[in-house]
């Protein structure tokens, strides 16, 4: 299936920080599992998926000490051409219309070799079906995080690192349709990385 896509954009730098807008057009095939009751539960390619939004970000220095992040989309999705009245103008399944993230970093001028940070990464809420019968409801989720460098003879460092996802243990619906699956729960990483 042929697919377009047409984007417009523009990034600009101000005071260190980096900030970009794009406005974006895609329309592609549209695939869906069919629940009607002609052919429950098949996966079937048919009609057109139209995404149209708006995302935009920034990143950079607020002070010395403090990085932040901040990301967010706009986005209308809708089905077209799919022969089906109950169908055509509905929203493309697993789509939401806002979606974002927020993100600081935190390095003490009187111990730059250590890091700590926090985000949280918000998701509206999606429909899980073709026919728009099933919402699933909007979530957030948050981390939080910390590094250290040490520094090692011959230039070398050794970063040691600690990440929390989903720190609230959230509950939440990663994807929907056919089958749905549940989203990561709480989890904890280390790990370690050696600069040469």
């Amino acid at each position: 299936m042929i697919s377009r896509q047409y984007e417009a954009g523009a990034r600009v730098e101000v005071l260190g920080a980096l900030a970009s807008l794009a406005w974006f057009h895609i329309d592609r095939g549209l695939s869906y599992t069919d629940l009607s009751s002609g052919s429950p539960g098949t996966y079937v390619t048919n009609g057109r998926a139209v995404h149209q939004g708006v995302e935009a970000s920034v990143q950079g220095r607020l002070t010395r000490t403090v990085s932040v992040s901040l990301a967010g989309q706009y986005l209308r999705a809708v089905q077209r051409e799919t022969g089906s009245a109950a169908q055509d103008g509905k929203w493309v399944d697993n789509t939401p219309r806002w979606s974002g993230s927020a993100f600081v970093e935190y390095r003490p001028a009187a111990l730059p070799a250590l890091g700590v940070s926090a985000g949280l990464f918000y998701t509206g809420k999606r429909y899980a079906d073709a026919q728009n019968l099933y919402v699933m409801p909007a979530y957030t989720t948050y981390s939080l995080g910390a590094d250290y460098k040490l520094r090692l003879p011959q230039g070398r460092a050794l970063t040691l690192r600690v990440n929390g996802d989903n720190i609230t243990n959230t509950r939440y619906w990663a994807t929907g349709g056919s089958v749905f699956y549940v989203g990561l729960a709480r989890q904890v990483r280390f790990s370690a990385s050696m600069d040469f």
